[in-house]
């Protein structure tokens, strides 16, 4: 089964902001660009090797990624909003809030 790299790209995009988000890193969000070149990057390094992923597994990791994709923003702009209403500062940098937002978590 071949891989679909524009949702390999979308699950890189979410994982990462996932990890921008727990580790308060913002350097770690990848944007659209970045996922697609390393999803097509993947993409051919499997083909040349001839490895597939089974469909099995396959379906799972769409599960978990699109489900993570879309919780984990939401998640982010939750944690933002009650560190801010509790005065504590901002414990998600602004960065992330940003990258957050334009994947549909912060309204």
């Amino acid at each position: 089964m071949a891989v679909d790299t524009s949702l390999l790209a979308r699950r890189l995009v979410g994982t990462h902001l996932l990890l921008a988000g727990v580790s308060g890193s913002p350097e770690l969000a990848m944007n659209a660009g970045e996922a697609s070149e390393l999803a097509g990057a993947i993409s051919d390094l499997l083909a040349q090797y001839g490895w597939a992923i089974d469909p099995k597994i396959q379906a799972w990791a769409n599960l978990v990624g699109t489900a993570a994709a879309i919780y984990v923003p939401r998640a982010i702009g939750i944690a933002a909003r009650k560190t801010k209403a509790a005065g504590n500062g901002r414990a998600v940098p602004d960065d992330v809030l940003k990258a957050a937002a334009a994947a549909g978590g912060i309204h």
